[in-house]
């Protein structure tokens, strides 16, 4: 396979980037989410719950894995981190949380197998009022910081 046919093309914004000659990716076998959700999901990052939240910290014990972080409420922090130090052992815990998390909310989305035109199902609405409360606490906080 020639270098040009694996190389990424730059995607107009809000577009995943794709490889040269290959088709648009659908849904995946066994229900897998949509490349573009899973990207905006990416950005914006999902929705926190306790549930979740559990079930990712028994999954991680499960694996006989160390969080290296403590919940505050809203992330995972280690106490190594105050004063703008970074722990990189809790940055991989908020890695793999986010993962956990991102996914568990795509799974609730419910989008369809196959992208239709016309009406959205309720998960792409879901997704959608999902991206505009994400823009706006993002609106928020740079006016804050500026």
């Amino acid at each position: 396979m020639k270098h040009e046919e694996t190389t990424a093309q730059p995607a107009p914004l809000g577009q995943v980037e794709r490889g040269v000659g290959r088709p648009e990716p659908q849904r995946g076998e066994g229900g897998a989410p949509h490349v573009d959700d899973a990207y905006y999901m990416g950005a914006t990052g999902g929705e926190a719950t306790e549930g979740e939240r559990l079930a990712f910290e028994s999954w991680m014990r499960g694996h006989c894995w160390a969080l290296c972080a403590t919940w505050d409420g809203k992330a995972y922090r280690s106490d190594a981190e105050q004063g703008g130090n970074i722990d990189p052992h809790a940055m991989r815990t908020r890695q793999l949380w986010a993962a956990w998390r991102d996914r568990a909310a795509l799974a609730r989305l419910k989008t369809p197998n196959v992208r239709a035109e016309g009406p959205q199902s309720a998960g792409r609405a879901e997704l959608k009022i999902h991206r505009q409360r994400s823009a706006a606490r993002w609106r928020r906080s740079t006016r804050a910081m500026g």
